[in-house]
């Protein structure tokens, strides 16, 4: 079923300025710069639920790790922290104490997480759309 990106952008919006979390808003912030991506190559519909959905936000990148290192997002590790991180974390960060996010990933890598979370996202605020909808067009 394809669903407008105007129809559910709003919900992605409102989520990147309501959530709690540092982490729930930067993710948030990757949903709303993929859609406009998605905007900016003349999709104006979706079918969340396509396996092609995300294939076509990776843009031609094989994975989101792909993506995010192959500069299609933020470049630099600052932009990356300012994005995802508390304040408390990006004053660590600034004094040189937080070199990466965690003993596993570099902070690319923690963007690209993001990006599959931003992607989830999106299905998510575009399915509750097309449900609530459906729901409204039986009544």
């Amino acid at each position: 079923m394809n669903i407008k990106i105007s129809n559910f952008e709003q919900a992605v919006y409102d989520e990147s300025l309501k959530a709690k979390s540092a982490w729930r808003r930067g993710v948030a912030k990757y949903a709303l710069d993929l859609i406009s991506d998605l905007k900016e190559r003349g999709k104006t519909e979706i079918d969340p639920q396509s396996p092609a959905f995300e294939k076509m936000c990776l843009n031609g990148a094989e994975n989101w790790k792909q993506y995010s290192e192959g500069g299609y997002s933020l470049i630099c590790d600052f932009e990356v922290v300012e994005r995802l991180c508390t304040a408390s974390e990006k004053r660590k960060y600034n004094a040189g104490r937080l070199e990466r996010p965690n003993a596993n990933e570099t902070w690319l890598e923690c963007q690209a997480r993001a990006l599959y979370q931003a992607v989830r996202m999106i299905k998510e605020k575009a399915s509750t759309h097309a449900r609530a909808y459906d729901i409204t067009k039986c009544a």
